[in-house]
Parts: C-alpha cells; structure tokens; sequence
C-alpha cells in the first residue's frame, strides 16, 4: 500500500515538472535526487566503518552535474578534475596509506556511478529542442517503470527460476522475461501517446535495450548493497526503500539512452 501512495503522490510532481517547466527545473530535481543518492551511498560505507571524503563528493558531484547542464560537450575536463582533485586531497589525510586508498577509490566510485550516470538524465532532457528533450526522458522512464511493474507482478505470480541467486534471490528469469514484454508494449504505447515520434520498429528495439539495461542496473545496485550488507539504501520513499532503490534502473538506463540518440543524429548530420 505505501508504494502505491508513494507514486501516487510523486509520479504527478514528476511529470509536471518534466512535461510543462523549462529543463532547469528538471535539472534541480535531478541535482536534489543526486544529492540524496550520494547521502545514502555515505551512510552505507559508514555502517561498514568506511568514512568517504563528504564535502569533497557533495562538491564534485554538483561540478559533474552543472557542466552536464551547461555544455555536455566539456565532459572530457571531468576525466582530470575528478581523479586529481581526489588524489591530491588524499595528501593532506593523516589516514594509513591503505585506509586513504580505501576512503578514495570509494569516494570516486560514489560519484562517478551516482553523479555521472544520473547526469545523463540531464543530458537527454536537453537533447534536441525541447520537446525532443521531454519525450524522450519520458519515453525512458516509462519503459524503466513499466519493466519494473512487469517483473515484479509477472515474477510475483510465475517466477521459478532465479535470475541472479547471489546478488538477488527473490528476482527470477519469469520476471525478468515479464518485464521486458511490458517494457516493449510501454514504450510503443508512450511513442503512440507522443504521434510516434519514433518509428515503431526503431521505438521496439529501443524499449527492448532500455528495459534489458535497466534491469541490469538494478543488479547491480543490488551487488553494492550485497558488499556493503546493506538490505535498503535508505527509506526516504515509503514501500520503495531509498532513492537508489527507485532510480538505480534509470540513471543505470539513462547514458545508453542518450548515446543511442546522440550517435543517431551524427550519423543523420553527416548524411
């Protein structure tokens, strides 16, 4: 019952902002989730006596998410200014080599897998013009919602056979199966809703990936939290867990989405 509230409640906050405001204040939702991601990804290494460098993380996550919606194209600077900017910080640690080592590599990692995949969010809401942008982050969360709704109804009532034992034992092979038929069937559904601005076949084997992606992102938040003995990344979002328990598909989904569609339209340009 809480998680239907809880969607109840927050998917119409969400597609308000993305369907009828101006993409920065899609950004600032995006940059409030990060934030609060990167918080339950701190306190999980904390529970395993694990102290990340917070400040530091909170500062380059938001560099990574401003220049992601400034100009997409000065990614490259991140390649150097992250790695460095840690490293030279681990200097002045009064840490063990092996702690600052460990306090570093973890730290990064945090950032790069929250700030930089959920950065792409960014990225695709400002593909194109902007009603290019809206339709296709909204095309993308629906197949990550629709596939997750399929695999757990669909594994709910069928699921036999395990997907994945050692990372998640309750997700099964049925489920998955499920949730990929009702990801297709949703996004041809969302395209049709959006005068298929995709042509159909095309809009199919995008929902196809997307939904594949997605679940593979899913365990592998599951495989984080396996390491780190923890069940629920935190439990912001009643009945969903925290909010990497809710976006770990889309932010996971979210650069395959926008690398697909940001090499179409070279391809389309130098034709």
């Amino acid at each position: 019952m809480k998680r239907i509230i809880t969607a109840i409640i927050g998917l119409p906050i969400i597609l308000g902002i993305l369907l009828f405001l101006p993409s920065i204040y899609f950004g600032v939702l995006i940059g409030i989730a990060v934030l609060v991601m990167l918080n339950e990804y701190f306190r999980m290494l904390e529970r395993n006596n694990i102290r990340p460098y917070h400040v530091l993380g909170y500062v380059l996550i938001c560099f990574i998410m401003v220049i992601f919606y400034v100009h997409i194209e000065s990614i490259t600077v991140l390649f150097f200014v992250l790695p460095v900017t840690i490293l030279l910080y681990s200097l002045i640690q009064k840490d063990e080599f092996d702690v600052i080592l460990q306090r570093s590599s973890l730290t990064l990692f945090g950032i790069l897998y929250i700030g930089g995949l959920s950065s792409y969010l960014i990225a695709l809401r400002r593909f194109g013009d902007d009603k290019t942008g809206r339709e296709l982050v909204f095309l993308l969360i629906g197949i990550i919602w629709l596939t997750d709704t399929g695999a757990y109804y669909v594994g709910s009532a069928l699921g036999k056979r395990a997907l994945s034992p050692k990372i998640s034992p309750k997700k099964t092979v049925e489920g998955a199966l499920g949730g990929i038929i009702f990801g297709i069937l949703g996004g041809l559904l969302i395209n049709a809703l959006f005068h298929n601005f995709i042509p159909m076949v095309e809009c199919a084997l995008i929902s196809l990936l997307i939904s594949i992606i997605g679940q593979c992102g899913d365990l592998v938040e599951s495989l984080i939290k396996r390491a780190l003995k923890t069940k629920d990344a935190g439990a912001i979002l009643p009945g969903h867990g925290g909010m990497m328990d809710r976006l770990d598909a889309v932010i996971f989904s979210a650069p395959f989405m926008y690398l697909y569609f940001y090499m179409k339209s070279i391809m389309q340009n130098g034709n």
